[in-house]
């Protein structure tokens, strides 16, 4: 059994660091960047947003300790495995709202996600009662994300005719980005759990992406004020 210590520290996922709180990051990135096209903003909002996800870890396996158990993948976490006590996650989670709160009151993000991670605790989630998307959507998962990658590109497209972006947004933000995803999506293998895992993460490929082309979007908008 691990130490305290440790535990705490695996209970926030921050030993898979940058996998999982990047996925926080890049949306609040894309808002960021979007801004700089009218206003300043602070860079403590990236630390604040990280925090978030690593606040939601807490959250996620206080409320789901008695499903972890049931799953494979899950039933080593720190609260599922008896490693830590409610007490000492009490005070983790005390401590992480509190420095949140901080930062909100010094100073002043929806994440999209598409993730295939959940799919190998198909036979788990059966067993344990859980209607996860895995087990309601089965064969029928991929055109569904398909979907979900249609209306955040649609999304994208929104925003960027609202901030009158320009085309490297379009080119590199949402065309490249839209074929890349459903790539993923698309080539995924469900019986090889390293494929998986190796999509999940190259998710912020994507992610990347979204900032590259509103980066050089603004770098030629800058560059065209000074002609």
């Amino acid at each position: 059994m691990p130490s305290m210590a440790r535990a705490l520290f695996e209970l926030t996922r921050l030993h898979w660091f940058p996998v999982g709180c990047d996925f926080m990051f890049w949306p609040f990135a894309w808002g960021f960047l979007s801004a700089a096209y009218h206003v300043a903003l602070p860079m403590s909002h990236v630390v604040k947003n990280i925090l978030f996800y690593y606040t939601g870890c807490v959250i996620n396996d206080i409320l789901d300790r008695d499903f972890d158990r049931k799953v494979e993948r899950s039933k080593g976490r720190p609260i599922a495995s008896g490693a830590i006590t409610r007490t000492d996650t009490s005070i983790l989670l005390a401590a992480l709202i509190t420095a949140i709160f901080y930062m909100f009151s010094t100073a002043g993000s929806i994440a999209f996600t598409l993730s295939v991670v959940g799919l190998p605790d198909k036979k788990d989630d059966e067993k344990a009662g859980v209607k996860s998307m895995a087990v309601r959507l089965c064969a029928g998962i991929r055109p569904v994300l398909s979907l979900f990658d249609v209306a955040f590109v649609v999304c994208l497209l929104f925003a960027g005719y609202l901030n009158s972006q320009r085309l490297p947004f379009y080119v590199i933000s949402v065309i490249a980005l839209f074929l890349l995803c459903l790539w993923h999506i698309w080539s995924f293998d469900h019986n090889d759990p390293k494929d998986r895992w190796k999509k999940f993460t190259a998710g912020r490929h994507g992610a990347a992406m979204v900032c590259a082309g509103l980066v050089v979007d603004h770098y030629f908008k800058l560059a065209s004020l000074t002609v």
